[in-house]
């Protein structure tokens, strides 16, 4: 009902600020929607952030089977993509510490991780920002576009860990609402000490620089938000 009563104003542009969509996003999941920053699909996300974040010759951790651009956005970035080996399909901890290096500057940690939907424990989590802690100038992406689709009951959010270690959260539509043809989905930065300020503003210049997700798409995952959710 939401979707149809607001697509009415479809000739107009979208609103840029995803105001009303970044407040019931915080609302639902608890998160201050002024840490919220939304964008066309994480797709873009990410591509903005191995923008953000990496220079020539910086590197990204992956692990093996996670999602295919985390892979080609560190290489558009002129970043190294580094492949490490999960255990029986999860991100391993210990993999993951032997591969970074002074010139890593992101982690990207599937959680649920895909395609198994694998979660890890807290104590795990707990040792990824410990690991990231030791490393300043590194940060966890963790990509929880799949937390609906969790049945094991174990999911934690990354950032839920985190006392001071920067994390920035990813989410959409796409997998828990069957709806990847909306291309919408966030980030919502965890930075609990402001580190990442200036990374944040230049996020923002860049996103400012093209249209944002439409107006079809922000009132579709509002409605989502917003009205019952049994059918999933």
């Amino acid at each position: 009902n939401q979707f149809a009563y607001y697509s009415k104003n479809i000739f107009e542009y979208p609103d840029s600020s995803h105001y009303a969509l970044r407040y019931k996003i915080g609302e639902v999941h608890n998160i201050d929607p002024n840490r919220i920053i939304c964008g066309a699909g994480s797709d873009e996300i990410i591509q903005l952030l191995c923008r953000c974040f990496c220079e020539k010759n910086d590197e990204v951790i992956y692990t093996e089977h996670g999602f295919l651009m985390y892979k080609l956005s560190a290489l558009a970035a002129g970043a190294k993509p580094v492949k490490v080996k999960e255990n029986n399909r999860i991100a391993s901890v210990e993999n993951i510490s032997e591969a970074v290096t002074s010139r890593t500057k992101i982690i990207f940690l599937a959680n649920p991780n895909n395609p198994t939907g694998n979660v890890p424990t807290k104590q795990e989590i707990d040792d990824f920002i410990s690991l990231a802690r030791d490393f300043p100038r590194c940060t966890i992406i963790a990509d929880e576009i799949y937390d609906g689709l969790d049945f094991s009951g174990n999911f934690v959010s990354l950032a839920s860990r985190s006392q001071d270690v920067p994390v920035i959260v990813l989410n959409g539509v796409s997998k828990v609402y069957f709806a990847p043809g909306w291309r919408i989905g966030y980030m919502a930065w965890h930075d609990p000490s402001g580190v990442l300020s200036n990374v944040r503003d230049g996020a923002e210049r860049l996103l400012r620089s093209r249209l944002c997700a439409s107006t079809p798409a922000q009132y579709g995952y509002l409605a989502g938000l917003s009205e019952e959710s049994d059918w999933m």
